[in-house]
C-alpha cells in the first residue's frame, strides 16, 4: 500500500513561496551573500588564470634559472618540480578555492534549511540568524551532503539508472541531522530512504522541476535568488513525507519534526 500517496509537489511550491514571502528579509540576505561568495571566487579565478598564463610565458621564455629562483632552492633538488611546480601553482590553488566555494555554499545552505525548519516548529526566528554560528551538527550535514553529491555523481557518471535511484532515494540527505531526529549518516540514510520509498517518481519530478527551474533563473542571472527557493521546496516535500510516515506508524500522532 501506498502510504505516501497525499504528498503533493505542488503544496510544496505553494507552502515554499508564503514561507519565502513572510521570511524575505532572510532569504533576500542568502541570496545576497551567495552572490558575493561566487563574485569573489570568479575574481580569484580571473586573477589566478592570469598569473598562469604568466608562469606559463616564464617556463617558456626564461632560463633554467629563472625558474630555479622562482621555484625555490629546496626544490632545486628535485627536477621535475623545479621546472613544473610553478605552472601547476595556479591550477592548485583553482582546486582549493573549488573546494572552499563549494563549502561556503553547503554553509548557506545549511542556514537556509535550519530557519526553515524553525519556521515549522513554530518558531519566529531574525533574520540576523543567518550571521549566527551553525549549530554543531553542520559538519554531520556536511557529511551527508558531500556523500551524497559524491556518489550521485559517480553514478550518473558510470551507470545512469542507478544513480537517478540513488538521488531519489536519498534526495534529503541530512536532512534530519538539521531536524536532530538521527545523530550518524548511516540512520540519517536509512531514513532518507524510508520517506522516499513509495515516492521515487515524485522526487524525480521535485528534482526535474528544480533543476529546471535553478538553470532557468541562472540563465538569466538570478540563480541566487531562486535558491532559497527551491530548498524551502525540498523542505516542504520532506516535512509532508515525514508527516504522512508518523501517521502512517503512529495514527494518533498528528504532527512530525
Amino acid at each position: 500500500m501506498t502510504i505516501f500517496k497525499r504528498a503533493s509537489l505542488i503544496d510544496a511550491i505553494g507552502a515554499a513561496w508564503d514561507t519565502y514571502r513572510n521570511n524575505a528579509s532572510f532569504f533576500l540576505t542568502a541570496s545576497i551573500v551567495g552572490v558575493l561568495i561566487s563574485g569573489i571566487f570568479i575574481g580569484v579565478s580571473i586573477v589566478s588564470l592570469i598569473f598562469s598564463l604568466i608562469s606559463s610565458l616564464l617556463y617558456i621564455s626564461a632560463s633554467h634559472h629563472l625558474v630555479s629562483m622562482v621555484s625555490g632552492g629546496y626544490l632545486k633538488s628535485f627536477p621535475f618540480f623545479s621546472s613544473f611546480f610553478p605552472a601547476l601553482l595556479p591550477t592548485l590553488f583553482q582546486i582549493l578555492m573549488v573546494g572552499v566555494g563549494f563549502l561556503l555554499h553547503l554553509l548557506v545552505d545549511y542556514q537556509v534549511l535550519s530557519y526553515g525548519a524553525r519556521l515549522y516548529k513554530g518558531e519566529t526566528p531574525s533574520w540576523h540568524t543567518f550571521f549566527r554560528l551553525p549549530s554543531s551538527n553542520f559538519l554531520l550535514f556536511l557529511l551527508a551532503r558531500m556523500r551524497f553529491f559524491i556518489i550521485a555523481g559517480l553514478g550518473l557518471l558510470c551507470f545512469i539508472v542507478p544513480g537517478i535511484l540513488y538521488i531519489c532515494s536519498n534526495y534529503f540527505a541530512g536532512y534530519s541531522i538539521i531536524h536532530s531526529l538521527t545523530g550518524s549518516l548511516k540512520k540519517d540514510a536509512l531514513m532518507s530512504n524510508a520517506i522516499t520509498k513509495h515516492n521515487r517518481w515524485r522526487i524525480f519530478m521535485l528534482r526535474l522541476v528544480t533543476f529546471m527551474g535553478g538553470l532557468l533563473f541562472s540563465y538569466v542571472g538570478l540563480g541566487y535568488i531562486i535558491t532559497p527557493f527551491i530548498l524551502l521546496m525540498n523542505l516542504d516535500m520532506y516535512h509532508q513525507l515525514r508527516h504522512l510516515q508518523l501517521r502512517h506508524l503512529h495514527p494518533e500522532a498528528e504532527t512530525a519534526p
